[in-house]
């Protein structure tokens, strides 16, 4: 009890208030961010089955995912993952969509490439998701992307959905 009293009187009740409010603010944001679900299509059931089993997990996956959200967009993925001259070769190419009309946009699309050392046991589905999420790490030209998809929205006449 003393211990308490002690922190209040070294803090001050409004420090200690605003330490609280901060504290519960980062809380809420960081759920948000945990609860955020990117929308994703996939051209393909490999690449599906490899965000399926892995996810997301690239470092800045809960900005990514508020963006597309406000942008009323989702990630288009398309890849592969394949065996070739003894190693898996795994390819991955993401594009912005529109969340309700299916709308691509490929200008700033984010592309890689991943080579195993032999043949994954796996079919390429743990490389195939490591390629995926390597281009969403490393997109840079998310945010010209998503304005391309607004332009586009705009031309057709389209508003965009929330």
């Amino acid at each position: 009890m003393n211990h308490k009293i002690l922190i209040v009187h070294e803090f001050g009740e409004k420090q200690l208030k605003k330490l609280l409010v901060l504290s519960g603010l980062l809380l809420a944001s960081a759920l948000a961010h945990a609860d955020c679900q990117i929308g994703t299509s996939f051209y393909t059931p490999q690449t599906k089955a490899a965000v399926m089993s892995h996810g997301w997990v690239f470092k800045n996956a809960g900005v990514v995912c508020d963006k597309l959200h406000q942008a009323g967009a989702k990630i288009s993925v398309m890849g592969m993952a394949s065996p070739v001259a003894g190693r898996t070769v795994a390819w991955a190419v993401l594009t912005v969509e529109d969340r309700a009309t299916g709308i691509v946009v490929e200008d700033f699309s984010s592309a890689e490439i991943e080579v195993s050392k032999g043949v994954d046991a796996d079919g390429g589905t743990e490389l195939l998701s490591s390629t995926i999420n390597a281009a969403a790490n490393r997109w840079v030209e998310l945010d010209s992307a998503l304005q391309a998809l607004d332009q586009k929205r705009k031309q057709l006449g389209i508003a965009q959905a929330h």
